[in-house]
């Protein structure tokens, strides 16, 4: 949410204030179920009673650390940085909030975080590496120097590119709203494969 509201607000709602919550799913679904929030974007719902997970296509997952950095080492040697909240209550069989597949091959975790851009300031500063989704790090890139740009890593052998679902909640009442069908043609043109 961070990274495409805060880049592409402007291109989508000019005139519309923007208040951005960071929350963890379960909360996410009881602030749109509480109208303390309109809408709320993410990769695991938690089924609520009373709400619209509205599926809005898949998004591509990249490991990513800084240019120059972490050469030559080796997969299972390279410091993550990762949430520090696990997924609780979700469906999918991703156990971190970041959705890396730890029941197929887990990593060297040196540093957690609640929120992503704490994850992404020590990537920037060269001591991490991170796994988020790809627009994310096309986002970074467009705004960082050369230097401190986000460099792709290929992914372990065995392990296939990981792409996550993303869905828009809100409630069914709100599902037809102008602003919302605006929200849903920004998430699709800058998110969604």
């Amino acid at each position: 949410s961070t990274h495409l509201l805060g880049m592409k607000w402007h291109k989508y709602f000019q005139d519309l204030p923007l208040q951005i919550h960071e929350l963890s799913a379960g909360q996410l679904e009881k602030a749109v179920l509480e109208s303390v929030i309109d809408a709320a974007i993410t990769y695991e719902p938690v089924p609520t009673r009373d709400l619209e997970f509205l599926a809005l296509g898949k998004v591509s997952m990249g490991i990513y650390h800084r240019k120059g950095t972490f050469k030559k080492i080796d997969f299972e040697s390279l410091p993550f940085v990762a949430p520090l909240i696990p997924s609780v209550g979700t469906p999918s069989s991703a156990k971190g909030l970041d959705g890396w597949p730890e029941h197929e091959i887990s990593r060297n975790i040196k540093y957690r975080v609640d929120l992503m851009e704490s994850g992404l300031a020590l990537v920037r500063s060269g001591q991490a590496a991170i796994f988020i989704p790809d627009f994310v790090a096309r986002s970074q890139n467009e705004a960082l120097s050369e230097d401190y740009k986000l460099l792709e890593r290929d992914y372990p052998t065995g392990i296939k590119k990981i792409e996550r679902r993303i869905f828009l909640i809100v409630k069914a009442s709100k599902q037809k709203d102008k602003s919302i069908r605006r929200l849903v043609e920004m998430i699709k043109s800058e998110c969604v494969l």
